[in-house]
């Protein structure tokens, strides 16, 4: 349980780099994301995931 807080504390840091140091280039990211094709945005939400899954793994191990 440890090991997943600690990873969710580093994608909170990680994520609020963005809009914390660059706060117009993310927004005008987020807006071209949201014209996206749904189908697009939820296959780059997949890999993210399944990468995410594999560097927790080969952290953990």
């Amino acid at each position: 349980m440890s090991t997943f807080l600690q990873l969710c504390a580093l994608w909170l840091v990680l994520e609020g780099l963005g809009p914390a140091l660059m706060p117009k280039k993310w927004q005008q990211l987020m807006a071209e994301l949201s014209q996206q094709n749904p189908r697009i945005i939820r296959q780059i939400g997949l890999v993210m995931l399944v990468l995410g899954g594999l560097l927790a793994w080969l952290v953990k191990h």
